[in-house]
């Protein structure tokens, strides 16, 4: 069932282990050093370069993902319905989903797209046609706190896992001046056979 991220946010979170404090300490639980959740939606979406509350680092946020969606983090009914929840999505079409071959089962997670410099993320898990699954978890943002949030940006970013598996896919969109990626590399001797994933770690990024 898909929810918006607000109504989400201040619904379902303070069900959920006492709010941001407990998402925090969830994060925690899953072995990410970095990610915190601090304030409630639209509170968070007041962000800016170098600001520390609610961000995430792509990398921890990636293997977030591994562990919840393919790991043993959830158990399997609970890792069967999250999956069915992000394949289910439809906010992301633009986004990773643009990026990758269009024969990929891909489900994933929208975030951003408010707020000063246009922070906008996606975090996916992609089922190609064989092999295995690819975690793929993106985050921009913009230098000009006044520009508009381009998804392109990030469906070209999700390209690069796909051609450096082999796949050839043409660029969903140029890249245009002044827009910041972030994509990673988590190696899959660190994180087992089921994920691979591409890319470089940057700074923490506002969380989705």
């Amino acid at each position: 069932m898909p929810l918006r991220a607000l109504s989400a946010s201040r619904t379902v979170l303070p069900l959920c282990e006492r709010g941001p404090a407990g998402l925090t300490r969830y994060y925690r639980s899953l072995g990410d050093p970095i990610g915190r959740l601090d304030r409630y939606e639209p509170e968070l979406n007041d962000w800016k370069p170098g600001e520390k509350r609610d961000t995430v680092k792509p990398a921890f946020m990636a293997r977030n993902l591994q562990r919840l969606s393919l790991g043993d983090a959830l158990v399997p009914e609970d890792r069967q319905r999250l999956n069915d929840w992000l394949r289910a999505s439809i906010t992301g079409a633009e986004r990773i989903r643009a990026g990758v071959p269009r024969d990929w089962v891909v489900g994933d997670k929208t975030g951003g797209g408010v707020g000063a410099y246009a922070p906008g993320s996606d975090i996916a898990v992609a089922w190609p046609p064989s092999g295995a699954p690819v975690i793929i978890a993106i985050y921009t943002n913009r230098n000009d706190p006044t520009a508009t949030m381009d998804n392109s940006v990030i469906a070209k970013a999700a390209t690069l896992p796909a051609r450096a598996l082999g796949y050839s896919i043409r660029p969903p969109g140029a890249r245009e001046q002044g827009d910041t990626i972030d994509s990673w590399r988590v190696p899959s001797t660190a994180c087992g056979e089921s994920r691979r994933a591409l890319g470089q770690e940057r700074a923490p990024r506002r969380a989705g």
